[in-house]
């Protein structure tokens, strides 16, 4: 919760010390690798991810964090690997779905892009994450019509990840969905609407 807040250094301390009491805890080691993974530490990352995955094969969410490791150090295919073995392993889990299908858009591979963006909007219709990617891809394969449709939905949406993230990082996240559907606005001619989301946009987020 404290990593979810924007707490790090606090979210790391008590990391520490359940590292410390549960050393043999798969998911103490998988958040343990998140964290180190937001502190720009991806070799110790990696460790983490693959101690987790030693001590409980059957979680998705150190293999998500592999991929993740992975796609930081340019191998592509091993990445979209682990993110499949999450979404196989935990095949309910919208987030893994989001991620998978956003690998496969950074991979260029549109069909199964859209098929795992899809999913993940259908396990949680509540999550903004699936349709903001799938308007960023929406855009890439020139549907900007859709694209903002998808946008607008996540942006809609946003708040219901308040019961996880702070008040500063829920309007982070809504900053990037509007200065995106801003520039979506541009592309198809709307300058007007383009303009007013990106002044929305820096408003929400001066940074």
């Amino acid at each position: 919760l404290l990593f979810g807040m924007g707490r790090l250094r606090e979210a790391v301390k008590v990391a520490e010390r359940a590292r410390q009491r549960a050393p043999d805890d798969a998911m103490v080691n998988t958040v343990w690798g998140f964290l180190q993974l937001a502190r720009n530490r991806v070799n110790e990352a990696r460790e983490a991810f693959q101690v987790a995955i030693a001590q409980d094969s059957t979680l998705g969410l150190p293999q998500l964090g592999l991929g993740l490791v992975l796609f930081r150090h340019n191998q592509t295919d091993k990445a979209i690997e682990a993110m499949r073995k999450a979404t196989l392993l935990e095949p309910k889990v919208s987030l893994y779905n989001s991620y998978l299908g956003k690998a496969f858009y950074e991979d260029k591979q549109n069909q199964p892009a859209q098929k795992y963006l899809e999913a993940a909007k259908q396990l949680d219709p509540r999550d903004p994450t699936p349709w903001y990617y799938d308007a960023i891809r929406l855009q890439s394969v020139n549907q900007p019509v859709a694209a903002v449709e998808n946008l607008q939905k996540s942006i809609d949406l946003n708040d219901d990840r308040g019961v996880y993230r702070s008040r500063l990082l829920l309007d982070e996240d809504l900053a990037a969905r509007s200065a995106t559907l801003g520039r979506v606005y541009n592309e198809v001619g709307f300058t007007e609407l383009g303009l007013q989301e990106g002044w929305q946009s820096v408003n929400r987020d001066p940074s």
